[in-house]
């Protein structure tokens, strides 16, 4: 079974595989790698008029809206509010979350690009059981399991933002993947640019302080963040 027949496989066993949208992130991640990830959710991208037709196809499936978290232009939404009007969250019983965000552009296809990981930057088009990425780049990240940051995310990302993109860091660091110490530099340099205060300590952990929330990396612990 290739990565296609497994993500219609996965989306026929939750009664949604002719759904009108674009799947892009860890789902597809994991088609592509043939694994399984615990507690892995399901990132659904359509444009704000798509998305009344997908919650009746979700609703019809079992699901249940949960929420919706509208995404402004504060601090930690620099660079997504650009991208993204919502993400409404649907729920239901033995099946995995799934996230529907809609988006500010005329086809979420644009919106992949933008992903801060470059290796998350595949997708899966149900209409056409059609697996691509968003550049050669990302299809090398992913099947080397590197973490690249993307240029989206290093040119736009404000200082805040960089605190969700750590904890996917991390959660991909305990799935296998690796990075190398010139993303983190590079991350630095990108926090420093767009006004934060970032420090380093190469001393066999990872250290660094943006827009004052201090992070710290160890192999065994993962990050930690306190904020002053």
């Amino acid at each position: 079974m290739d990565a296609a027949e497994r993500m219609h496989s996965a989306l026929d066993k939750l009664g949604i595989s002719d759904i009108h949208v674009i799947i892009a992130g860890s789902a597809v991640m994991q088609a592509v790698l043939g694994e399984a990830w615990d507690g892995s959710d399901m990132d659904m991208w359509a444009t704000a008029a798509e998305f009344p037709n997908i919650q009746a196809d979700l609703v019809k499936a079992g699901y249940a809206l949960s929420r919706h978290v509208p995404i402004d232009d504060s601090s930690a939404y620099v660079r997504m509010s650009a991208t993204i009007y919502c993400i409404h969250e649907f729920l239901a019983k033995d099946k995995p979350l799934v996230q529907v965000i809609t988006v500010k552009t005329d086809s979420a296809l644009k919106a992949v690009d933008t992903f801060d990981i470059t290796a998350c930057q595949v997708y899966y088009v149900p209409s056409q059981r059609l697996i691509a990425a968003a550049s050669p780049d990302a299809w090398k990240a992913l099947l080397k399991r590197q973490i690249v940051f993307s240029e989206s995310s290093l040119k736009k990302q404000a200082p805040m933002e960089w605190i969700r993109t750590l904890k996917r860091v991390c959660k991909y660091l305990k799935r296998g993947f690796v990075i190398e110490d010139a993303q983190w530099a590079r991350m630095l340099t990108a926090v420093s640019e767009h006004g934060g205060e970032p420090q380093w300590v190469q001393s066999g952990n990872r250290h660094g302080q943006a827009a004052g929330v201090r992070f710290v990396y160890t192999p065994q612990d993962g990050f930690n963040f306190i904020t002053r």
